[in-house]
């Protein structure tokens, strides 16, 4: 209610008040704006966290929809530091993510400060979400970290807390047999230097300012083409010759019986 909605009411109600006295009619009056001014105050109060709760809740379900394209992708980490880096779409995240390392080619990093874009709702749930992903205890509880995070509105603290009494369970084992073949070169063609083998492939570092520019809110013309604007063929066995896709069965094969245990040294 305006300040002349509240004067109005309030001597509205005071005008059905015939038995009283003009000074207990002026005494009424004060009290009864009074009490409509703290109504509308609380109404307002009320409706700002309405208004803040439903933006932290589309933030929150932004963020789970793009990890969830990248656990499908087997690439969740990489899909957790895409999110909070920009306001990437579920749609551009999936372009992107192609470019960017498994989650089998390493422990998961910390996370990156919160970014500046968005409401302060928004900016305040992407900071509860690094709190709880960021904390030592969730170091070897990650999904259970990410479910706390993703599906539940709790406060940092009181995720820690319930983290403290699940089971560790660390998931990564050694670099996946994608990271290792890149690591190991390209079969079939001759060093382009010597001590090399194939040519040259970007570095991880120069892939990920590559996939953060392209969600930056500061390049929105980036984040609207959906990604890259070509193929990256470092991973994309795919694209490769029938000799070279042999070979890298063979070599998979040989890299699986080792972690089996069974390979020729």
């Amino acid at each position: 209610m305006t300040i002349e909605q509240i004067k109005a009411e309030a001597a509205r109600r005071v005008a059905r008040m015939t038995d009283m006295t003009a000074q207990e009619r002026r005494s009424a009056r004060s009290r009864i704006e009074a009490e409509l001014h703290a109504e509308a105050a609380a109404a307002a109060e009320a409706a700002t966290k309405a208004q803040a709760s439903a933006s932290a809740l589309g933030e929150r379900k932004r963020i789970a929809s793009v990890v969830a394209v990248g656990t499908s992708m087997g690439r969740s980490q990489a899909a957790i530091q895409l999110a909070l880096a920009g306001p990437i779409t579920e749609a551009e995240a999936r372009a992107v993510l192609t470019t960017l390392p498994m989650d089998t080619a390493g422990p998961a990093a910390a996370l990156p400060a919160v970014a500046s874009f968005g409401t302060t709702a928004e900016r305040a749930e992407r900071a509860r979400i690094v709190s709880i992903l960021n904390c030592e205890e969730a170091t070897d509880r990650r999904e259970t970290a990410l479910a706390f995070a993703l599906q539940t509105a709790v406060t940092a603290d009181v995720a820690i807390g319930a983290l403290l009494a699940v089971p560790k369970t660390n998931r990564y084992s050694g670099p996946s047999i994608e990271e290792r073949q890149r690591a190991a070169g390209d079969f079939g063609h001759q060093p382009a230097a010597p001590g090399k083998l194939g040519s040259a492939a970007p570095s991880i570092e120069d892939t990920w300012a590559k996939a953060v520019a392209s969600v930056s809110p500061r390049s929105p013309a980036a984040v609207a083409s959906g990604g890259p604007a070509g193929p990256v063929a470092a991973g994309d066995v795919s694209a490769q010759s029938s000799v070279r896709s042999s070979e890298l069965a063979a070599q998979a094969a040989r890299w699986a019986d080792e972690e089996r245990g069974i390979g020729g040294k």
